[in-house]
């Protein structure tokens, strides 16, 4: 299986890791899976927004690259009715 190297960058960390997966799909979506899990982790503790780029170098020097984004925002239902 082909070595697929995936980044997480945001303004917080940087992430990178070399896994063996089976294809370019295979390898965006542990990329993109990470950077969710790490946003929400983000957000559970407290911050409001979390935003990262996602860097898949791909076999033969190809490059994907994606940004992940995701929020959290109370809302305020005060005085809303029943």
């Amino acid at each position: 299986m082909p070595t697929y190297r995936i980044t997480v960058v945001n303004r917080e960390f940087t992430a990178h890791e070399e896994r063996e997966l089976q294809d370019e799909a295979a390898a965006r979506e542990e990329g993109i899976r990470g950077a969710i899990a790490i946003g929400a982790d983000q957000i559970c503790d407290g911050e409001p927004m979390f935003g990262a780029e996602v860097t898949i170098d791909t076999v033969g020097g190809r490059r994907q690259r994606y940004v992940v984004t995701a929020g959290a925002s109370r809302l305020n239902d005060e005085g809303a009715g029943p």
